[in-house]
């Protein structure tokens, strides 16, 4: 796989990325939907997914990746909420890559509960020591956690009709 022959490690998270993306809009275009991406330095969502009989549209984020974490956001513990509410503000599709792939499909709310939940219980087991930032805090989301998401793809089709 080509993917073994990069050795950079931002480049080959950066092409896993693009993979998940691809995959994603793939199966979205199977569905009938016509996929635009948005400038890859966009913000907050990478699709914006238009139904061609309704003329409906909404944005997603899309999150590529092998490994069993779905990296989301940076945040200080002190700022958290206020990051998660900038940077959650669509649905994702979380795309596992590997062969083959698999789709969960998450809306921004159950994103936003899942990483409050994540961030809450780890705040909680740390009361006894204090927290210094130094630096921001990378948050992840298990693939464990979004299970019952795997291809939700009613999650948008109902937004669409």
């Amino acid at each position: 796989m080509v993917i073994n022959l990069i050795k950079n490690s931002t480049t080959k998270r950066e092409f896993k990325s693009y993979v998940g993306l691809f995959l994603a809009a793939a199966e979205l275009s199977r569905k009938n939907l016509q996929v635009n991406f948005t400038p890859f330095f966009q913000r907050g969502f990478d699709v914006v997914l238009v139904n061609p009989e309704t003329h409906k549209s909404i944005v997603v984020q899309v999150k590529g990746t092998d490994l069993e974490d779905f990296p989301i956001m940076a945040s200080f513990f002190k700022n958290y909420k206020e990051e998660m509410e900038r940077k959650v503000v669509c649905t994702y599709i979380f795309v596992d890559i590997k062969e083959p792939p698999k789709f969960f499909i998450v809306k921004r709310d159950d994103v936003r509960q899942i990483l409050d939940d994540l961030i809450r219980g780890y705040l909680d087991k740390r009361k006894e020591t204090a927290i210094t930032e130094t630096k921001k805090q990378q948050w992840t989301i298990r693939q464990s956690l979004i299970e019952k998401y795997k291809d939700n793809w009613d999650a948008i089709m109902k937004e669409l009709r």
